[in-house]
């Protein structure tokens, strides 16, 4: 099984080859239980920091990464660049293969919003994903949405989801800064039959998150 990214539940790309632990956009469905705790409201006060430099060209997802940082999490693995799907809008990386040796995955893609106001269209575009999510929209069947809610200090706007099944869990963070969206996964399982801890899942993608969307800030001129 293959964990897939979300920038939101609606527009699914894959993270790997494998067949799909967690498809989180453009398929119907609905959670299966209430989420807890409830989002709290998108603040319309979020607002681009009028000192970053819209990208023209994304930061390569592998580069985000403190290699150290992946070892910990994914033990006995590499930086998997996903190249065959790079633009200069867009990349992604991976570390782990669910369903093969590595009982964990984590990955980082990067989405750069163009257009003649790019960081207007990525906090539009942003809370306009942040509502898709928190309805739980493109779960399948026996995938849960167990927790939404906004995360403070990372990015200019962040929340945080956690998406259970029966053998895995997995940890999600979306992050905006500037006209980046930022999208980091990790999840698994700790041991056979068993998911991934929410706590482990989430921390893990909040801590790449927080440092992915700082090296982030510090390349935009």
């Amino acid at each position: 099984m293959a964990i897939l990214l979300a920038g939101a539940l609606t527009a699914v790309l894959a993270v790997c080859a494998v067949a799909g632990l967690f498809i989180l956009r453009n398929a119907g469905g609905s959670p299966e239980e209430r989420i807890e705790p409830a989002r709290s409201q998108q603040s319309a006060a979020a607002r681009p920091k009028t000192t970053f430099t819209p990208f023209e060209v994304v930061p390569a997802a592998c580069d985000l990464v403190k290699p150290e940082t992946a070892a910990r999490l994914v033990p006995d693995t590499t930086a998997r660049p996903h190249e065959g799907t790079e633009a200069d809008d867009y990349s992604k990386c991976s570390w782990g293969e669910l369903g093969a040796s590595h009982p964990r995955e984590l990955a980082i893609e990067v989405r750069g919003i163009t257009g003649s106001t790019p960081i207007k269209q990525a906090v539009s575009t942003f809370q306009e994903e942040a509502t898709a999510d928190e309805g739980g929209e493109g779960l399948l069947s026996g995938q849960r949405l167990k927790r939404f809610q906004n995360v403070e200090g990372i990015g200019e706007q962040a929340y945080e989801l956690f998406i259970a099944e029966k053998f895995q869990g997995q940890g999600i963070v979306n992050v905006q800064v500037g006209n980046v969206l930022l999208t980091v996964s990790y999840g698994g399982s700790a041991k056979e039959d068993t998911p991934l801890s929410e706590d482990m899942c989430l921390d893990g993608a909040r801590e790449v998150a927080k440092a992915a969307a700082e090296a982030v800030r510090n390349q935009a001129a």
